[in-house]
């Protein structure tokens, strides 16, 4: 006996309607292989998003049994935050019958949510939708974790009583901690993926700007000491270069050069 939610995919996909009898075995008995064995979480819902027919990763990622799942609405499941993004989608999708893919969380069967990534299609004839998700949780943290860490990094080069930019290979700002901010009389926003020599063209062929050159030409650190006319100031530099990027310390040594 067919499996009618695995029938309704083959449907779905195009291939030759099925009589009764199943005319394509093969594509059949391939079809229910690949929905069983797939690590994906597969399955299929009715219009109302009433859950048809789910996969074993479906059940093995989530927890639940089988019978809990299926004649229940997908969107239960959904994270309260993101079932009106997630019916949006669905009804786009409906509406402009082209294939979707989204984020949400999915609560599983122990109270946690799990991150899922869906690519949803629906079918016109069969009056279905046909989705499928990767588990993405650990790619959220990862992110979560290295969004916290730039923070903290961040943070530190700011509480630093030096002055610190960041400049790519092109001499474009990536980086201005508060102290170069206050220096400089710009808020870093102004300045992030400028070139530096565009925005203090005065530079161009003092001492620092040699430095910076040679720096990054040779991959090595270089010590300068400059006057900046445009400040009246003196300031000393410490430029550090790597193949991507040139990270540059500077303090106004003034006081010391008038003492």
């Amino acid at each position: 006996e067919y499996d009618q939610g695995l029938v309704d995919i083959l449907n779905a996909a195009a291939i030759k309607p099925l009589s009764n009898e199943i005319i394509n075995r093969r594509a059949f008995d391939e079809l229910q292989s690949f929905f069983n064995l797939s690590g994906d979480l597969l399955c299929i819902t009715g219009m109302n998003r009433c859950l048809k027919k789910i996969n074993p990763s479906f059940i093995k990622l989530l927890g639940y049994a089988e019978k809990d799942l299926l004649g229940r609405d997908l969107l239960e499941f959904v994270h309260e935050d993101d079932r009106l993004s997630t019916d949006k989608v669905i009804a786009n999708l409906v509406k402009q019958k082209k294939e979707k893919e989204f984020a949400n969380r999915f609560r599983c069967s122990n109270g946690e949510f799990k991150w899922l990534s869906w690519s949803v299609a629906f079918s016109e004839d069969h009056q279905l939708l046909l989705a499928a998700a990767r588990d993405i949780t650990q790619n959220i943290k990862s992110n979560e974790a290295l969004h916290k860490k730039d923070e903290n990094i961040q943070e530190i080069f700011n509480r630093i009583s030096d002055a610190f930019i960041a400049l790519d290979e092109n001499f474009r700002f990536t980086y201005i901690n508060r102290k170069a901010s206050e220096i400089y009389g710009h808020q870093s926003e102004e300045l992030i993926g400028k070139v530096n020599w565009e925005v203090f063209p005065t530079t161009i062929n003092t001492p620092f700007y040699e430095a910076c050159l040679l720096a990054y030409k040779e991959q090595q650190y270089v010590f300068v000491e400059d006057y900046y006319k445009a400040y009246g100031r003196w300031y000393e530099n410490h430029i550090y270069p790597s193949p991507q990027e040139i990270s540059i310390y500077f303090r106004d040594i003034t006081d010391k050069k008038q003492a």
